[in-house]
């Protein structure tokens, strides 16, 4: 019987050469196998790392907490009841020639 060698000359009791073809259906499945194991277990892992839902405080909270209740207000004071700021006639010449919407 002989033995094989490869290159080196190390020799095997076995043939343990693999032609591309021999090999091609079993990659496929490996690649295969990985895609379903990933498909599966990254939504898995998207909900388990996602935060938990925190419920929003009442505006009547404690001072020391800043509810969103609180922030949207403050918000609509903001936008809403204060006047409008004076700026500097400079800023206002530069925002009028640097504004797409304001023609020169």
């Amino acid at each position: 019987m002989d033995i094989p060698v490869n290159r080196w000359g190390i020799r095997y009791p076995v043939d343990l050469r693999f032609s591309s073809a021999s090999l091609r259906p079993l990659l496929s499945l490996a690649l295969s196998i990985c895609f379903v194991c990933f498909s599966l277990l990254c939504p898995i892992y998207l909900l388990l790392s996602l935060p938990p839902f925190i419920k929003p405080v009442e505006i009547g909270a404690p001072l020391n907490c800043f509810p969103e209740a609180r922030a949207v207000e403050h918000i609509r004071v903001m936008a809403q009841e204060i006047d409008d700021r004076q700026v500097s006639s400079l800023f206002i010449a530069l925002a009028a020639f640097f504004s797409p919407f304001c023609p020169n």
